[in-house]
């Protein structure tokens, strides 16, 4: 996987220079491009305000800059832009297509929040439609935390690329990684057995974490003892949005890894078939626990989005701007 460019969009409100310290330390140690874009409906006809907003693009830089420190600042590649007749959630969603962004960060809520932790409109928006990554960051964001990478996963198909996804990301940011499979608590005795294999039903626990332990054993499998990420599996038992919140909390973790939904395609259908065409409508929609995470979490929320063909949602054939960026 590459992680060669990273896409804020700004409203100028604090919770976005929060959510642009996150990118401009992400693209420092990933050594990505970071763009910085506003979208303004208005701009394309007024050039003065166009420049005036460019104006507050490159002060927002700056003072992130100032804030964050990074170690490579010179080397960092940044650049601002400003987005005309577009709404602003269109409007970020087209840049990240046309400059083929691998990562959009984003404040999870804008100048007018209607409650503090509600996720904003704007956000929810880029975070359903988006067709790359979308880190949701909180105001509550600190670039001085330390912490672990925790990746919550339910052992299906998208779950090896989810590891394999958090590993790069604990590798880029000199963390550790948790492994952390929920099993939901009011489902616990109807959980289909192929979800497991073929393993004991009634050992839901050891099964979980033999897989947890299998997908940390397939990572060491390149031989390569420089590039290993410490990493250890944890299973528990409740509800996964409240189970995985917790979780992050007792165990200072600093970013959440996880799949913007969980079954694929082919799985969906096979357990759910009367919902095959409305399925196949939702795209690039994240799951609603995703969701939770995401408006709730007062870390930064990163939905990988980014999937192998045969790991797309869809079933019809959705073109990923550039494959080749996830070197697989």
């Amino acid at each position: 996987m590459k992680l060669r460019r990273i896409f804020h969009p700004t409203d100028f409100s604090p919770s976005a220079d929060v959510a642009l310290r996150f990118a401009i330390e992400t693209a420092s140690r990933f050594d990505a491009e970071l763009l910085v874009g506003h979208v303004d409906q208005r701009a394309g006809a007024d050039t003065s305000r166009t420049t005036d907003l460019e104006r507050r693009i490159r002060k927002a830089i700056a003072r992130g800059m100032s804030a964050v420190n990074p170690r490579n600042a010179d080397a960092l590649r940044t650049s601002h832009h400003v987005i005309v007749d577009q709404a602003p959630g269109d409007g970020v969603l087209k840049f990240a297509r046309e400059h083929e962004i691998d990562a959009i960060v984003i404040a999870r809520h804008g100048v007018r929040p209607i409650r503090r932790f509600l996720l904003g409109s704007v956000a929810l928006g880029v975070l359903h439609a988006a067709h790359t990554d979308v880190v949701v960051v909180p105001d509550s964001y600190d670039e001085k935390r330390e912490g672990r990478i925790l990746a919550p996963l339910d052992l299906w198909d998208r779950s090896p690329h989810i590891v394999r996804v958090a590993a790069f990301l604990s590798r880029g940011f000199g963390a550790s990684l948790d492994l952390l499979h929920v099993i939901d608590l009011p489902e616990r005795l109807q959980l289909r057995p192929e979800a497991f294999g073929s393993e004991d039903h009634g050992m839901l626990e050891d099964v979980a974490l033999k897989r947890l332990k299998a997908f940390a054993d397939d990572l060491r499998g390149g031989g390569n003892t420089d590039d290993e990420v410490e990493t250890s599996m944890h299973v528990e038992t409740g509800h996964p949005a409240g189970s995985i919140l917790a979780f992050a909390e007792k165990h200072e973790v600093r970013l959440l890894a996880l799949a913007s939904s969980g079954m694929s395609p082919d799985e969906r259908i096979r357990n759910y078939p009367m919902e095959g065409e409305i399925y196949d409508e939702l795209h690039w929609k994240v799951s609603r626990v995703t969701e939770r995470l995401a408006t709730y979490s007062n870390i930064p929320t990163w939905v990988i989005k980014r999937f192998p063909t045969n790991l797309r949602r869809s079933r019809s054939e959705i073109a990923v701007h550039d494959p080749s960026v996830l070197d697989m």
